[in-house]
């Protein structure tokens, strides 16, 4: 209730005052793992009050550490924690790259996931989410293996999931999907494999009957459109103009 009671009601100064204290409850093993997701998602708030109170020199290898949790209600707290900071300014947390795919590997391939964070059967979708979100805020990394580890979990994702009749679980892997392309787009590649890969996910998408996914297909296959995608985008162009007739009249913009 301490930590609600900070994150909500304080300001720069509760943020310049109890920072501190409010880390050493996020980084101790001691205290229960529900507390450190509620100090994970208190910092966030006041470091939206005061940006001086994480800096990368002292928090950079902490949250990489943080990072190496195994329980994925903290990682969920940390995870938005990492959002927040790296939306202001990635640098100095290029180190938690590596960190954040193992995290999607791990959920990817369903190991060690406990009961309550399956959603019809899938490792915690909105942690996946999550994820590739904050992967987003960095550029391509000059690393090979921060870029190998990168481009081998979008390729899994984008590869590897199958639709299934169940529309709840269907709705939670379309979000994944949609992510993951969104990551891929963002990659500058010399290897264009994942924008292949994701131009045929969009693809099948648009051939689909539900409108919200069609019109989701439409939208991203619009952000991909490039010299480097042309000619992947090309044998869809026939789905594309079928649109321009549809019944929805917010697909038929997108169309257009």
């Amino acid at each position: 209730l301490g930590l609600a009671l900070v994150a909500n009601v304080g300001g720069r100064e509760f943020a310049d005052s109890l920072a501190g204290d409010v880390q050493r409850i996020l980084v101790s093993s001691t205290v229960r793992p529900i507390v450190r997701k509620k100090a994970a998602l208190c910092l966030l708030r006041l470091f939206r009050k005061n940006k001086e109170i994480l800096v990368p020199e002292t928090w950079a290898q902490k949250m990489i550490n943080l990072l190496d949790e195994r329980d994925l209600g903290i990682l969920n707290g940390v995870i938005s924690l990492l959002t927040g900071i790296v939306a202001h300014d990635y640098r100095g947390y290029e180190a938690c790259i590596p960190k954040v795919c193992a995290l999607m590997q791990r959920l990817a391939r369903n190991k060690d996931i406990p009961q309550d964070y399956l959603y019809y059967g899938l490792p915690s979708p909105w942690l996946q989410v999550k994820c590739m979100r904050v992967l987003q805020y960095f550029p391509t990394p000059e690393d090979p293996e921060y870029c190998r580890a990168e481009t081998e979990v979008i390729h899994q994702i984008l590869t590897g999931t199958d639709m299934v009749k169940n529309v709840n679980k269907n709705n939670a892997l379309h979000a994944v999907l949609f992510e993951a392309v969104a990551l891929a787009t963002m990659l500058d590649l010399a290897d264009k494999t994942l924008l292949t890969e994701s131009v045929d996910i969009l693809g099948t998408f648009i051939k689909m009957k539900e409108p919200n996914i069609v019109y989701l297909g439409l939208e991203h296959l619009t952000k991909m459109v490039g010299s480097d995608t042309l000619d992947a985008i090309k044998p869809y162009q026939e789905q594309v103009a079928s649109k321009l007739h549809d019944a929805d009249i917010s697909i038929r913009k997108r169309a257009l």
